[in-house]
């Protein structure tokens, strides 16, 4: 029942905390010397101004992927088609089948999440690949709310999936890539809490928005418009990287 699985899961959660204040421990003794070695080659402006526009990213990406693609899967399929849909011949539940979904995300996110960050280690850097992940994200986003046909639709929330992914999966790399020029555990403490603020905002802009008339529209589409926004700011800052290094050499 629902006690017993609420129990468990804060039991183990419970355990992994002795895990964490281990690790924090062995390395806030390494952080020093490399956040000194970095800031005397970086302008403490320049990173100050990356750092909030990572904390800006991770606050909207939490709250489109972790608050409102999450906790709307299941209203916008029903909204759309039904409390039962047919797929391959079988009539099952909106709600088992937004399970399901969810499910083959977290199945493939550590195996994806991985090959995204390898890809992003390469000479082209992480920048362009984020890029490309908000453009797609962009335009399949708003496409949930769509009128389709269930079949594209799974495809296009698939594509949306992998999209969710990638831009997580480089939000936080870049996070961890400019924690170094700092103190590393203040900063991740306050990206994290922006996340978490993020994804709690989330499912009440969700209800509150498909409540009103065109709401799912409106909550899917404007988060179309922010993975936009986002992609333009990016982009922005890989072209005044560029400039940067091709003055320097």
């Amino acid at each position: 029942g629902l006690q017993f699985v609420s129990i468990l899961f804060g039991c183990l959660s419970f355990i992994g905390l002795p895990l964490v204040f281990y690790s924090l421990r062995v390395k806030s003794n390494q952080q020093t010397e490399a956040v000194q070695r970095v800031n005397n080659n970086v302008s403490i402006h320049k990173i100050l101004k990356h750092k909030i526009i990572i904390i800006i990213s991770g606050f909207l990406i939490a709250m489109l992927i972790q608050g409102v693609l999450t906790s709307t899967v299941s209203a916008i399929l029903e909204h759309s088609y039904g409390e039962k849909i047919t797929l391959f011949g079988l009539a099952i539940s909106v709600t088992f089948f937004s399970g399901l979904l969810q499910a083959v995300r977290w199945a493939w996110e550590p195996f994806l999440g991985s090959l995204f960050g390898h890809w992003s280690d390469g000479p082209s850097g992480r920048i362009p690949l984020y890029i490309f992940s908000l453009i797609v994200s962009s335009f399949a986003f708003g496409m949930i709310a769509s009128d389709i046909p269930l079949t594209i639709w799974i495809v296009i929330m698939l594509i949306v999936m992998i999209g969710a992914t990638s831009i997580t999966t480089l939000t936080d790399a870049l996070a961890s890539d400019i924690a170094k020029t700092s103190n590393i555990i203040s900063f991740l403490t306050v990206y994290s809490i922006a996340q978490d603020v993020g994804a709690a905002l989330g499912p009440f802009i969700s209800y509150m928005l498909i409540e009103v008339e065109n709401g799912f529209d409106y909550l899917y589409w404007g988060g179309s418009v922010i993975f936009g926004v986002l992609a333009i700011g990016w982009t922005k800052i890989h072209l005044e990287k560029k400039q940067i290094f091709s003055r320097s050499v």
